[in-house]
């Protein structure tokens, strides 16, 4: 959101560079009271109910609490994030949805309490279980429908491209496999760990085509000679969509066939 402010806003330097603390520190603050918030809700749902002589609940009413908990949970952090896109404070946004994930994960497990732990391990099976299902076919899917596999290897792009793309998985391979340094693995488990998190590509298909959606949208409405002055900002967004898209088809092989030949 810093880099996009930068690129295609009236923002200036020094504020864009002042809001970058300040959503964090705002995130932050936010994100905790929305996860105590939280907390408390779903333990007043849950003691909507009587125990049962056994000191439990009943697993209908669990049930039922569980699902009130993932609704309110997902509702909150979509609604922070759109919020965030739409006051252009995105990166304020991601974090509330962040830290407020942390603090009721944590209000869950300090006290080691086997009802609140279970609590968290639903909620996290749910998600996980959503991102796998539905969220992640349907991003790829996204980021596929609008790829134009002519231009990722026009000869005046590609070139480039895959020397920023080598250079990048340099750099993440050696950070991964420093990280690795003096935790007892063997030299293969952290060759394998480095390679396998070259594949990671959620980022790249999530924000790949965000500075092309936002020139396209300032594009709209706009005259001729209003879109020449644009045609600069249109080709690096248009290149940072591809570049994307190419880390995505390069990197993820080789995360894959690393995993079931090496591993």
């Amino acid at each position: 959101n810093f880099l996009l402010g930068l690129l295609f806003d009236s923002t200036g330097l020094g504020l864009a560079i002042a809001l970058g603390p300040i959503q964090i520190i705002g995130g932050v603050i936010c994100g905790v009271i929305l996860g105590f918030l939280f907390h408390h809700l779903t333990e007043m749902f849950k003691n909507e109910a009587q125990r049962m002589p056994n000191g439990k609940f009943s697993d209908e009413h669990l049930d039922a609490v569980h699902t009130k908990s993932c609704i309110m949970f997902l509702a909150t952090g979509f609604a922070f994030v759109f919020l965030g896109y739409k006051v252009n404070l995105a990166g304020g946004g991601s974090t509330v949805t962040m830290v407020f994930a942390a603090t009721s994960a944590h209000l869950w497990i300090k006290d080691g309490d086997n009802e609140l732990m279970a609590q968290k391990q639903r909620l996290g099976m749910f998600l996980s279980s959503s991102w796998e299902l539905a969220v992640m076919p349907f991003l790829f899917t996204m980021v596929g429908s609008g790829v134009d596999l002519t231009k990722v290897f026009d000869p005046d792009f590609f070139p480039k491209a895959f020397a920023c793309w080598a250079a990048a998985n340099a750099v993440r391979f050696s950070c991964a496999f420093g990280c690795t340094a003096g935790t007892g693995m063997k030299l293969s488990n952290r060759i394998l760990l480095s390679l396998s998190w070259l594949g990671k590509a959620a980022s790249q298909g999530a924000m790949g085509g965000l500075a092309l959606e936002r020139i396209t949208e300032e594009l709209a409405g706009k005259s001729a000679a209003e879109r020449e002055q644009l045609a600069g900002a249109l080709e690096f967004a248009t290149n940072i969509k591809n570049m994307s898209v190419l880390f995505i088809i390069f990197s993820a092989p080789i995360a894959a066939i690393s995993l079931v030949k090496m591993g």
